[in-house]
């Protein structure tokens, strides 16, 4: 077994190591529903695959890989709600920093030359700057804390948020004779408005997947760092989704580039590509079993899609 099966298990294991509460028969039958799935705490695990032109391909080759995975997901899980928990208290300390930023009162600037034995001249200048936090700006920071505090408490309680991960292994055999891929998808959700039909989340999300065709000496790079927006339709045991991801990364950095590496001993031209992608997906919730298959597309109006499926064990 790989060390990324070992790190999963210790993730599920840190996961489930948490309080337990007594369920009522009726909320025991809903769990086994798509919207109990969605709504109640669960934890699952299993293995992913995607192939075709799909989030991870590019479209100036005509590299389409082929992916095997591991697979983490929790809604309203422990790790989710730290990590917005953390993302609060990030924002928050920001806000004191700014609350508490002194107020400059002096600046002094002073000059002094050194000359060297070979004749130079070093000049070194020193800048000193005076200023004061009054009280005002004290108690607004220590109430931006206290709100913080309270905002992160709240937070890790809310059990709403979801994450997905997804570790793409290359000690996993890879399919079709495509090479190696490995690296990581994951995302954050929180939940924006939730009925009992539709569900829409956001959340953050972050991928970073390299895959290799050996044989024509060519890679695909695909990063993205953003904002997935997740539209959720629950009918009975099924549920439908749609993704659509918001690369920032994008906005910052030129897409399909091409790029060469040496691995080894040989020259592989990489295909960088940071992708607005779409996914459509279909999930059933068989008691214990978690299975999904889907379409996607790294871009929005191609037109060419791949293909993704997995099966899970919730716990």
């Amino acid at each position: 077994m790989s060390k990324t099966c070992h790190y999963l298990t210790l993730l599920l294991c840190l996961s489930l190591a948490t309080p337990a509460f007594a369920i009522s028969p009726e909320v025991e039958e809903l769990k086994n529903t798509a919207l109990g799935t969605l709504k109640l705490p669960n934890y699952s695990l299993g293995a992913r695959l995607e192939s075709g032109n799909g989030i991870y391909a590019s479209s100036t080759s005509g590299l389409r890989p082929t992916l095997w995975g591991y697979r983490y997901s929790e809604r309203g899980g422990i790790i989710s709600s730290l990590i917005f928990a953390g993302a609060a208290g990030v924002l928050g300390s920001a806000a004191v920093a700014g609350a508490a930023s002194p107020t400059i009162t002096e600046t002094n600037t002073t000059r002094s030359t050194r000359y060297n034995a070979d004749g130079s001249r070093t000049v070194t200048t020193t800048t000193t700057k005076s200023g004061y936090v009054t009280a005002e700006q004290s108690e607004r920071a220590n109430e931006i804390l206290q709100s913080t505090e309270a905002a992160m408490s709240a937070i890790t309680e809310m059990r709403t948020f979801g994450m997905d991960l997804v570790i793409f292994d290359d000690e996993f055999a890879t399919l079709s004779g495509v090479g190696e891929g490995y690296g990581f998808n994951i995302n954050f959700w929180a939940p924006v408005y939730g009925g009992e039909s539709f569900i829409f989340e956001l959340g953050l999300g972050m991928h970073n997947v390299v895959t290799l065709d050996r044989e024509n000496q060519e890679g695909v790079q695909s990063f993205f760092m953003g904002v997935p927006l997740r539209f959720i339709f629950p009918m009975g045991i099924f549920y439908f989704t749609g993704d659509v991801n918001i690369n920032l990364y994008n906005l910052l950095f030129d897409d399909d580039e091409t790029r060469t590496e040496r691995i080894g001993e040989t020259q592989f031209t990489f295909h960088e590509t940071q992708p607005w992608s779409l996914a459509l997906s279909a999930n059933a919730i068989l008691w214990r079993i978690h299975l999904e298959a889907g379409i996607a597309t790294s871009r929005l109006f191609s037109g060419d899609f791949g293909f993704n499926t997995s099966a899970s064990f919730r716990f």
